[in-house]
């Protein structure tokens, strides 16, 4: 009977180490912008584990993101919103990445007034990963921008400057792309100074070699447009 026991016990932790390497696997492909193989992959897990609706929130979240970075904005509302569906009956708090989702895809449809109400949403959540309060005050800044209110914008881009640098530092690629992000963001508001400032600062605090030559080209763009 123990030796029974024992079998089934090991299968169950077997299994959910199985589906946590597959999620991890999946996880690491994105980073390596390998998005369609990092969503077959997820998808794989998602019609395998039907039961594991924690995981199957996750999953949801990541091929959201894999189909945003793809260009695929409308695909990826509608797996973000299976994973926010998902995430409400557990009731957990990683609901606010979702609602992060929900403004990047806004912001990319255009739909600033959606990004900015999703972003501010998001911001009511119990947040336990302070770069998604981060990214949320980002976007909400964002929009703010692109709809010609650059003072409350500029307070939001400000609290996501600030966490990130107490969270991480100056030596992170988050405050370094950071900076790159809004200084983007003011070369398209012909806000030229402002704009060399942060790409400026962002090419010397940067360690990621890409990330760096990006910042310094947007840095040299905005300093002879604004001679």
């Amino acid at each position: 009977m123990k030796a029974v026991w024992f079998s089934i016990i090991t299968l169950f932790f077997t299994v959910g180490l199985f589906g946590q390497n597959a999620l991890r696997d999946a996880e690491r492909l994105s980073e390596q912008q390998e998005y369609e193989a990092s969503s077959a992959q997820l998808l794989s897990f998602i019609d395998s584990h039907p039961e594991r609706k924690y995981d199957l929130g996750r999953a949801w979240a990541l091929h959201s993101y894999n189909l945003l970075r793809q260009g695929k904005g409308e695909e990826a509302r509608t797996a973000n919103d299976k994973s926010f569906n998902l995430r409400r009956q557990l009731r957990s708090p990683e609901i606010s990445e979702n609602y992060l989702r929900a403004a990047q895809i806004d912001i990319a449809a255009k739909q600033y007034r959606d990004a900015l109400a999703a972003a501010e949403q998001g911001m009511q959540m119990l947040i336990e990963n302070p770069r998604i309060y981060a990214d949320l005050n980002f976007y909400a800044a964002k929009a703010l921008y692109k709809m010609g209110r650059p003072e409350e914008a500029q307070e939001y881009f400000a609290t996501a400057r600030d966490v990130v640098l107490i969270e991480v530092g100056t030596s992170d690629r988050a405050y370094a792309n950071l900076l790159y992000q809004g200084g983007l963001i003011q070369m398209e508001r012909k806000s030229y100074s402002e704009a060399f400032t942060l790409l400026s600062t962002a090419y010397y605090v940067a360690t990621d070699p890409i990330l760096r030559v990006r910042s310094i080209i947007a840095a040299w763009q905005a300093y002879n447009i604004s001679k």
